[in-house]
């Protein structure tokens, strides 16, 4: 909790409250991203579990329980059989990500970045390499910035 607080901080410091982290599984081969989290989100997250600086935060995707395999984003409508809320642990921000980001290939045309922040109202895409691996993420922030300096070159 502590350590992801301090990175929270880092991101929230200069002024990117907007941004947030990508949640990465390594594999053999690379690292795959299994979701993305906002600042805001995370911030929410860490608020709840703020009285307990020395726990763990995971970011399961899937949850076991007695109903079988669901998936985090199913979690919140959860009841156990008696009637009353099935229990959720504070620990598991996975209920805070985003597990299907906006994505584009490394050699994507630029074009379609620009299509997903304006038609889509995207505020991040993750970019990922022809095998699905993770290379980045642009930021509308960022990818704002570059229009502009693309613009101040132009003239």
């Amino acid at each position: 909790v502590k350590r992801l607080r301090d990175q929270l901080q880092t991101l929230v410091g200069p002024g990117d409250a907007d941004g947030g982290f990508p949640i990465l599984r390594q594999d053999e081969d690379g690292e795959r991203m299994v979701g993305y989290i906002g600042a805001s989100e995370l911030e929410h997250g860490l608020s709840i579990v703020a009285d307990d600086a020395d726990g763990t935060v995971y970011f399961n995707s899937q949850k076991r329980t007695g109903f079988g395999e669901i998936s985090s984003s199913s979690i919140s409508s959860l009841t156990t059989a008696d009637g009353g809320a099935a229990a959720i642990d504070p620990f598991d921000f996975s209920v805070y990500m985003d597990q299907a980001p906006l994505t584009v290939q490394v050699n994507s045309p630029l074009e379609v970045v620009q299509q997903f922040f304006v038609k889509l109202g995207a505020r991040y895409v993750v970019v990922l390499d022809s095998d699905g691996y993770y290379e980045g993420v642009i930021d509308k922030k960022i990818w704002l910035a570059f229009l502009g300096e693309l613009e101040e070159k132009s003239s």
